[in-house]
């Protein structure tokens, strides 16, 4: 392993060690102690993730969330989700461009029985299916592993940049 590799994978490292500890942290900061607003996790959370890479490349990031709190054993699986597709974007999705986008969508369809996590980016895409990633990144591995542990599935889509669709039963 390269010198570069292994700063690369340490950062890694620390930003999943990082988003587990944020979750404690607004824990602590609550006045409700056993749930938490996920808009502000997760924003907290993207704002962390983005200042440690170094793109090169302004990103500009829009939310969608309705107003969910959860519990910290649903919100340490969902922000290790977004940790991998996030830091996965800011290393590879927006080379050669001047400027990205990346959205996040959060919501609760109580008529439909379900919560829906969407993240997706306006980088240069893929020319490969889910299949296909899942055998050579370790990263989508631990996507589809917590969104097992979370009783969900997703699905994702390379064309115009990647976009991610989770679907959970209603969290807690």
């Amino acid at each position: 392993m390269t010198a570069k590799n292994y700063l690369s994978k340490l950062s890694e490292t620390e930003n999943r060690i990082r988003s587990m500890a944020l979750v404690h942290e607004k824990l602590y900061q609550s006045e409700e102690l056993s749930k938490l607003d996920v808009s502000n996790y997760i924003k907290e959370l993207v704002a962390n993730i983005y200042e440690s890479y170094e793109t090169g490349v302004p990103i500009e990031f829009k939310y969608d969330f309705d107003k969910i709190k959860y519990s910290i054993d649903t919100l340490i699986p969902i922000g290790l989700i977004i940790n991998e597709i996030i830091s996965n974007a800011l290393k590879y999705a927006f080379q050669g461009k001047d400027k990205g986008e990346i959205y996040i969508r959060f919501t609760s369809k109580q008529s439909k029985n379900q919560t829906i996590l969407e993240v997706k980016d306006n980088g240069i895409g893929a020319d490969i299916d889910i299949e296909d990633l899942k055998e050579d990144s370790l990263g989508l591995e631990l996507i589809d592993s917590l969104t097992d542990q979370l009783d969900g599935n997703f699905d994702l889509s390379t064309e115009f940049g990647f976009h991610y669709f989770f679907f959970f039963p209603p969290l807690k």
